[in-house]
């Protein structure tokens, strides 16, 4: 069974939108990506908001929105809903497409890599202890892959690293510290 890298909700799309690579994000993904309808609509909103209009080339990447079909999928949504809210700081926060995404992947036991920067979603995702089936990784996850198997130079990874830390998207203690980051882009994780 071919694993499905599904986006739970917008932060690794922004974050990609920033440093315009989306034809590099199309890249990673390798046609298995996925995405829910709530997160669909929520990449057409941050895209406005953020002024990226780039983003909307997520349509293509992932095409049609997985959607809750079942009374099940419906309970999983309200049940990974409240622990969502419970577990934020931000009371504007939705949860729609992290809890969408998770009830779906979850109940149809799809084989997914789940990509967010939202450390809530992984915490939730060891919750359904899964093991191999869901696993979860981050923008920096990608963006290590992507220098690692060079689709990017040393450069152009440090020039989206100032990026996103110029716009206040970059949340791991390696990425912060140059040594640590240079250290850390030469090391591939095993």
């Amino acid at each position: 069974m071919s694993r499905r890298v599904i986006f739970p909700d917008t932060t690794v799309l922004i974050n990609f939108g920033l440093i315009d690579a989306m034809d590099l994000l199309a890249t990673l993904v390798d046609g298995m990506g996925a995405w829910s309808a709530s997160v669909a609509s929520e990449c057409d909103d941050q895209s406005d908001r953020w002024g990226l209009p780039c983003m909307l080339k997520a349509h293509d990447i992932f095409g049609e929105p997985l959607r809750l079909k079942t009374q099940a999928e419906y309970l999983d949504y309200r049940a990974n809903k409240d622990f969502f809210t419970s577990a934020s700081n931000n009371s504007a926060a939705t949860h729609e497409g992290e809890s969408e995404t998770l009830a779906i992947i979850t109940r149809r036991c799809l084989n997914s890599l789940m990509v967010s920067d939202d450390g809530s979603v992984h915490t939730r995702v060891i919750s359904y202890t899964m093991g191999g089936v869901v696993q979860t990784c981050t923008t920096w996850d990608m963006l290590g892959v992507a220098y690692w198997k060079g689709y990017i130079t040393e450069g152009s990874f440090w020039a989206m690293r100032r990026i996103l830390l110029d716009n206040d998207r970059a949340h791991p203690p390696v990425v912060h510290d140059p040594d640590e980051f240079a250290k850390w882009i030469r090391h591939p994780v095993q």
